[in-house]
C-alpha cells in the first residue's frame, strides 16, 4: 500500500514538474512571440512611414512636373503667335498715370518693374487695372545693392514688403537694375543673388528690345517710337521702357508703339508663367 502511495506521489511530482516545464516553455514561447511581433510591428511602422514619405515626395515631384509641363505647353503655344510684353521701369510717377490711361484705352496689359517712390496710390492703380507688378529696386542705388548678396536681398525684400502692404500682391518677378549684364555686379555676387532670389520664389526678366528712353527727356517721342519698332523679327518681344520721373516722352510714345505692333499682328500681354525668359546673363 505504502509502495503504491509512494509511486503515486513520485508520479504526481513527475507530472507536476512536467506541467511546470510545459507552462514555462509556453510562457517563454509567448514572450518570444510577443517580442518578435513587436519587432515586426516596429519594422512595419518604419516601412509604412518610409512609404508615406516616398508617396509624399512622389506627389510633390508630380506636382512640380505638371507645373513645368504646363509652363512648357504655354510657352510652346506662345511660340505660335507674336507676343509683345510692354515693360516699364523706375516708376511709379505721374507719368505712370498717363501710361495707365493709354493702356486702359487700348485694353492692353503691361508689366511695371517698380522702385520705391511716394506715389502709393499708383502702385494700387497698377494692380487694380490688371497689370503685372514686378520689383526693380527699393533704393535703386547700384553701388549699394550690388555690394553683396545680403545687401541686394535686403533691398529687394524691403520693396517686396512695401508692394505687398500696398497692393496685397506678393510679387514673384523682378528686373535687375541695369539688367543682369550690368557692369557693376560681379559674377560671384550675381550668382549668389540668382540663387537667393530663386529660393525666395523670384524670377528675373531682362529685355530683348530697347526703346532707348533711358536718357529721359533728352530723347524725342519720335525716336522712342522708332527704336521701339525695331524688333519685328522677334515672335516674343520684351520691350524696355521707363515711366519714372523725367520720362514724359515715353508716356506720350506708348500709343504709337501700341498702334505699330497691333498693325503687325502682335498680341499684348503682361509677363506671366508662360512668358519666355529673357536673360542677358545666366
Amino acid at each position: 500500500m505504502r509502495n503504491k502511495e509512494l509511486m503515486y506521489k513520485r508520479l504526481l511530482m513527475v507530472v507536476s514538474t512536467f506541467l511546470i516545464i510545459i507552462i514555462i516553455i509556453c510562457f517563454t514561447v509567448i514572450a518570444i512571440g510577443r517580442s518578435h511581433r513587436n519587432e515586426l510591428e516596429q519594422k512595419y511602422s518604419t516601412i509604412e512611414k518610409q512609404y508615406k514619405d516616398l508617396d509624399k515626395k512622389y506627389i510633390d515631384l508630380d506636382k512640380k512636373y505638371k507645373e513645368i509641363e504646363k509652363k512648357r505647353m504655354i510657352r510652346n503655344d506662345n511660340k505660335k503667335k507674336k507676343i509683345i510684353n510692354l515693360t516699364f521701369d523706375d516708376g511709379p510717377s505721374e507719368n505712370t498715370l498717363e501710361v495707365l490711361a493709354t493702356l486702359k484705352k487700348n485694353n492692353v496689359k503691361a508689366t511695371f518693374f517698380v522702385i520705391n517712390t511716394p506715389e502709393d496710390q499708383i502702385y494700387k492703380d497698377i494692380v487694380a487695372q490688371g497689370h503685372k507688378i514686378g520689383l526693380h529696386s527699393y533704393s535703386h542705388d547700384y553701388e549699394k545693392i550690388y555690394k553683396n548678396n545680403k545687401a541686394f536681398m535686403k533691398d529687394i525684400n524691403k520693396l517686396r514688403n512695401k508692394v505687398y502692404k500696398l497692393t496685397g500682391v506678393k510679387s514673384d518677378i523682378f528686373r535687375f537694375p541695369g539688367g543682369s549684364s550690368n557692369t557693376i555686379v560681379s559674377n560671384k555676387v550675381f550668382n549668389e543673388i540668382k540663387r537667393s532670389t530663386r529660393d525666395a520664389g523670384l524670377e528675373y526678366y531682362d529685355w530683348n528690345c530697347d526703346s532707348t528712353d533711358a536718357s529721359g527727356s533728352k530723347i524725342s517721342v519720335k525716336n522712342i517710337v522708332k527704336n521701339s519698332s525695331q524688333c519685328i523679327n522677334l515672335n516674343s518681344i520684351n520691350l524696355l521702357m521707363h515711366d519714372g520721373v523725367g520720362h514724359k516722352n515715353t508716356a506720350k510714345a506708348v500709343q504709337d508703339v501700341i498702334d505699330f505692333y497691333q498693325s503687325k499682328g502682335y498680341v499684348f500681354e503682361a509677363i506671366s508663367e508662360g512668358t519666355p525668359l529673357v536673360h542677358h546673363k545666366d
